[in-house]
């Protein structure tokens, strides 16, 4: 399961073949998004935030809680009566969107002189496309989205820096949805 990506909407499930009441599953956020505090709505939790969840069966449905798109660290301990389990070794695992809603582009206005690094698209559905243009329509470069987040480096496709200005973006998902909007360089 290490480095697997799931929806918002997916169910996690684990082989246990021992006999077990419930399974106390722990979430702790690595990435810039935040979890909501125990995992079951309430205010956003710092990163680092940890969010314990039970269950009765060795599986969860990640669309019962509030967790925020993004990277977390998971493990899972088992219960019989009020023995648990050693935890499982920690595994990394990304939640992406299954939508647009939460799709972000930031920093937008990017600036040069606040130094600014790369453009990043992020809570994105998993294998989106984005694709950017000049006002003019002019294709600047794809970007692939495989796990919800790309940064780009503000190069065109042949390697050269683009130039100010205000450029477009339209993003695709493998479903064929799609979200456009604009953002701009100030070099």
């Amino acid at each position: 399961m290490d480095g697997k990506t799931f929806t918002m909407q997916d169910t996690i499930t684990i082989n246990y073949s021992g006999n077990a009441s419930g399974f106390n599953w722990e979430f702790v956020s690595l990435s810039g998004t935040s979890a909501a505090a125990g995992g079951l709505g309430g205010s956003p939790a710092a990163n680092g935030a940890t969010i314990d969840v039970p269950t009765a069966a060795p599986s969860m449905s990640l669309a019962n809680l509030s967790l925020s798109p993004g990277s977390y660290q998971l493990r899972v301990q088992a219960q019989s009566g009020g023995q648990t389990s050693a935890w499982s070794a920690p595994v990394t695992i990304t939640l992406v969107e299954t939508d647009f809603v939460s799709a972000r582009v930031y920093p937008n206005p990017w600036r040069a002189a606040r130094g600014d690094g790369d453009i990043i698209f992020d809570q994105l559905p998993a294998n989106s496309t984005v694709k950017i243009f000049t006002v003019s329509s002019r294709w600047v470069k794809t970007l692939s989205a495989p796990g919800g987040s790309v940064s780009w480096d503000l190069t065109n496709d042949a390697g050269e820096k683009v130039a100010s200005g205000l450029y477009l973006y339209l993003i695709t998902d493998n479903q064929g949805n799609k979200t456009r909007g604009k953002f701009a360089i100030i070099r």
